[in-house]
């Protein structure tokens, strides 16, 4: 029963192909229901999807690490100014995380193209779709930016209600304003990060990230308390340092596809 539930699943997945793709090429392949490729074991795939995903996954513990960080040091600012910083910063995340989600989202969509090109070595079509999402993210994330810049207040109203003082309100209108003008950067770095994941890297994002979560933290360090010469900025630094963090992230990502090894371009 198992043996013929596979066998359904892969006839239909070949009768959804186009016509030009559901030929003698793809056929051998399949043995039998449920059959591997000649040569390929299920100890080698899973050996694969652990190389793939487990520079992803770290990457997502560093960053959320790194954001309880940025929390974790503007809390300890002294006096109210802390506490209503930790607060205004928590606030401020929200908003900005909903519309991240939606280029998330975008950006799920071209891996999954992307990594569709890449395994039938369609060179060109792998390119074509990455600048499609780099124009549709570059377009919404000015669309975003000069939405959210313009109307920080209202969003902030609707997701915190009136339960903020005033001085809290204040401090993450402003932390959420100077967010949303860094949006386009953050954006498109996401974008390359997911076609270089759609290629079969997802090293090479590991490192700028993480390199762009240590600039964050320096200069968050810096900025929020005043170190090295820099003015104490406090909750203004913080948004300031995230940013700074977010285009260290995007230059280092667009090099690793105009660079030597030019997945993409």
């Amino acid at each position: 029963e198992t043996k013929d539930r596979q066998a359904k699943t892969i006839r239909t997945a070949l009768d959804s192909l186009p016509y030009g793709e559901r030929n003698a090429d793809i056929k051998p392949y399949i043995r039998s229901a449920g059959a591997l490729p000649e040569g390929v074991t299920r100890k080698d795939i899973a050996r694969d999807v652990i190389a793939i995903t487990w520079p992803s996954f770290l990457e997502l513990i560093l960053t959320q690490l790194t954001g309880m960080a940025d929390q974790i040091m503007v809390g300890r600012m002294p006096g109210q100014e802390g506490v209503m910083g930790l607060s205004a910063v928590g606030i401020a995340t929200q908003p900005k995380f909903m519309l991240m989600t939606v280029m998330m989202a975008l950006n799920v969509g071209a891996t999954a193209v992307i990594a569709r090109f890449r395994c039938q070595q369609d060179r060109e079509r792998v390119n074509v779709v990455f600048r499609q999402a780099l124009l549709l993210n570059l377009i919404l994330g000015f669309i975003f930016m000069f939405v959210g810049a313009k109307w920080t207040e209202p969003l902030l109203h609707f997701f915190a209600g009136n339960g903020l003082s005033d001085a809290t309100f204040e401090r993450a209108a402003t932390y959420l304003r100077i967010q949303f003008y860094g949006f386009v950067p953050m954006v498109l770095g996401f974008t390359i990060t997911t076609a270089l994941r759609g290629v079969g890297d997802s090293r090479t994002p590991l490192i700028y990230n993480t390199t762009a979560n240590v600039v964050n933290l320096f200069f968050n360090y810096c900025m929020i308390y005043g170190h090295f010469g820099f003015p104490e900025m406090g909750i203004v630094g913080a948004s300031i340092a995230t940013i700074i963090g977010q285009t260290v992230a995007f230059f280092m990502a667009l090099y690793s596809v105009y660079g030597p090894k030019r997945y993409v371009y």
